[in-house]
């Protein structure tokens, strides 16, 4: 059986060749930015208003691509990063499906740290992965 940091790690390492094969490269620098500063934000700010941060960011999608969209697309794709990991990991078959909303109709505030502390550390090994791989990217685009 696999530990929570295994499960992490393999759950980051699928996002990030998921995110090679959608041909998000586009805008995978905006997406590693977002990452890097995802982890102080939470702290600074709380889960919850991290998260209607990022919803609040990525509306208003367009289907022209610029950067201006590119960045919406980034805080989307890290909103349902996170979404999706407490759906996984966390939410023990929950029957809302929206982290935001859960955030406020269901958890204390001793389950909301508990949550905080396993998406801070899941965050934390992505960052790591994002850093290596976009670094890699970068350094073949030089070549």
């Amino acid at each position: 059986m696999k530990n929570l940091t295994q499960m992490n790690a393999e759950y980051c390492w699928n996002l990030i060749i998921e995110l090679k094969k959608e041909g998000y490269n586009v805008f995978l620098k905006n997406i590693k930015s977002y990452i890097k500063n995802s982890g102080p934000l939470i702290l600074n700010n709380g889960l919850l208003e991290t998260m209607i941060f990022y919803a609040e960011k990525s509306n208003g999608i367009t289907e022209k691509e610029s950067n201006e969209s590119n960045k919406k697309k980034a805080y989307k794709k890290l909103y349902s990063i996170i979404n999706e990991y407490w759906q996984r990991f966390i939410s023990e078959n929950s029957e809302l499906q929206d982290l935001k909303e859960a955030l406020i109709k269901k958890y204390d505030s001793i389950e909301v740290l508990i949550i905080t502390d396993k998406i801070l550390k899941m965050l934390n090994i992505l960052k790591r992965l994002v850093n290596a791989e976009i670094e890699e990217n970068e350094n073949d685009n030089d070549d």
